[in-house]
C-alpha cells in the first residue's frame, strides 16, 4: 500500500497550494516482489519510482490479514473489530462512519474511489465520502462474490479518466485506487482429455477406498 499525502500549513504561515491525494492499495502481493523491497528482476516499475521519489516505509503492519477488515482500517482509521469488521463481505463498515473520503469532501475535495475487488464494493460500506465510486464487476454469480475481480488496467483506466475529466476543473482531489497485482501469470493450464480421465479415476477410486474404511 502506497500513500501519498501533503499537509496542510498551520498558525500564521502562508497557506500552502491545497494538494493533490492519491492512495494506492495492491491486494495479495509480497514485498519482496516489489523492486523498492529487494526483488531484482524489474516487476514493479512505476511502485519502485514512487517510493524511490517518495517515502519508503521499511515496516507497516496491516491491522487484518483480510481484504476487507484491512482497508476499513486504513480509510476509517480505527481497528476493524470495532467497526464490527472481521471478514471479508460480510459485515459492511457502519454508514455515517468519518472515512479519509468524507473527511476531505468536507474540506472541498472531489474524491473518487476505483475499485478492482467486489468485496470492497459500496455493498460493505466502502462508498461512504466518495463521489464516483468505480466498482463495475461484470457476469459473476452471488456465489463467487468473494473472487470476483477486475483487472488492474482497467481500475487505472477508470480513474485516470475521471482525473482527466474537464468538469474538474482546479479543485483537488483524493482518489483511490485499488487492485490485485500477481507479478506471474495464474491462468491454469489446459489438460489433456485422456489426463483428466485418469484424475477422474484415482479420485473416485480413493473414495471407494475411504467409503469402505469407514
Amino acid at each position: 500500500m502506497l500513500l501519498g499525502i501533503a499537509a496542510w500549513s498551520v498558525g500564521g504561515r502562508a497557506q500552502a497550494p491545497t494538494p493533490n491525494v492519491l492512495l494506492i492499495t495492491i491486494d495479495t502481493i509480497r514485498a519482496d516482489r516489489i523492486g523498492a523491497y529487494g526483488y531484482t528482476k524489474g516487476a514493479t516499475p512505476a511502485i519502485d519510482r514512487l517510493a524511490r521519489e517518495g517515502v519508503r516505509f521499511a515496516d507497516a503492519t496491516s491491522q487484518a490479514p483480510l481484504t476487507g477488515p484491512a482497508h476499513a482500517a486504513i480509510l476509517t482509521g480505527q481497528y476493524p473489530g470495532r467497526l464490527g469488521v472481521r471478514d471479508n463481505a460480510t459485515t459492511p463498515i457502519p454508514q455515517g462512519t468519518p472515512t479519509a473520503a468524507s473527511l476531505f469532501k468536507a474540506r472541498g475535495y472531489r474524491t473518487g474511489g476505483f475499485i478492482g475487488a467486489f468485496i470492497l464494493g459500496s455493498e460493505y460500506g466502502f462508498a461512504q465520502g466518495f463521489d464516483v465510486f468505480d466498482a463495475q464487476f461484470q457476469q459473476f454469480t452471488a456465489g463467487s462474490k468473494l473472487q470476483a475481480q477486475r483487472r488492474g488496467g482497467d481500475v487505472v483506466d477508470a480513474a485516470v479518466k475521471w482525473l482527466r475529466s474537464p468538469s474538474s476543473g482546479s479543485t483537488p482531489f483524493l482518489a483511490g485506487s485499488t487492485s490485485t497485482m500477481r507479478i506471474r501469470p495464474t491462468k491454469p493450464r489446459r489438460r489433456s482429455a485422456p489426463v483428466c480421465r485418469v484424475a477422474l479415476r484415482r479420485r473416485n477410486r480413493l473414495r471407494r477406498q475411504l467409503h469402505r474404511a469407514c
